[in-house]
């Protein structure tokens, strides 16, 4: 009941080879949020690894999978130019190889004015 739409992916934890890529359709240079959703559970990683390709690199944030599900979890506030978009990749290396990592849905969405803080 948690899940965003219909249904979501999963995989066991691994070497981190398994991954889910969402490309981010930026309309307009500037500043977004980036957010996360998925359904937790007790069998999710504590450190599903998200990594925001951005205007200036990349920067990986580890979720607690298990808390937080069925609502917009905060990665936080990147740079992102029109042109060449932007991506979230979360892949499947984590610390505990009895635990899943699920890929449900990504968002990106402007801020206006300027960032009350940033992530490079």
């Amino acid at each position: 009941p948690d899940k965003y739409g219909i249904s979501y992916h999963y995989s066991w934890a691994g070497s981190g080879l398994d991954a889910a890529t969402w490309e981010l359709h930026i309309p307009v240079s500037g500043y977004y949020e980036v957010a996360v959703w998925y359904p937790a559970h007790e069998n999710r990683a504590t450190d599903s690894p998200f990594t925001v390709h951005h205007a200036g690199g990349e920067t990986t944030i580890p979720v607690n999978q298990q808390v937080q599900g069925g609502q917009w979890v905060l990665l936080g506030e990147f740079r992102f130019e029109s042109e060449s978009g932007g991506r979230v990749v979360l892949c499947d290396d984590v610390s505990d190889p009895s635990k899943l990592v699920v890929a449900d849905a990504v968002r990106a969405r402007e801020t206006l004015g300027v960032p009350h803080w940033r992530l490079y």
